[in-house]
């Protein structure tokens, strides 16, 4: 089983990642997409899209999540979380060192000791 897939099956998204864009949404008779309600009316209070969202951490004091966001990453402020807001984006973190462009992030590590971020590639 893969690292993933495991996560997946062991533990429930944080409500702050639903936040994220990770909720389940539904198409509205009106064509727009809505969070989904879960049939005991647990629901998102609201739903965020950031294009190439593929993993998010959540800040130990839970008011902040980091994501990876395909070609680089991004912050999302979730202190009003009726209103997340993304706070910051870096789309090419290695823009100007000469080392071409870093894509296919997938994956983004939270230090909570150190308060390091960890933007991982391939």
């Amino acid at each position: 089983m893969n690292r993933r897939s495991f996560l997946r099956r062991s533990a429930a998204l944080p409500p702050a990642l639903a936040v994220a864009g990770a909720a389940p949404v539904s198409a509205q008779p009106d064509g727009s997409a809505a969070p989904r309600a879960a049939p005991d009316g647990y629901a998102p209070l609201a739903q965020l899209r950031v294009p190439g969202t593929k993993e998010g951490v959540v800040s130990a004091d839970g008011r902040t999540v980091f994501l990876a966001v395909t070609d680089g990453f991004a912050v999302v402020d979730c202190s009003d979380p009726a209103d997340p807001v993304v706070v910051h984006e870096n789309r090419e973190p290695w823009a100007g060192a000469g080392n071409g462009r870093l894509e296919q992030v997938y994956d983004v590590k939270l230090d909570h000791e150190n308060d390091l971020l960890a933007v991982v590639g391939p």
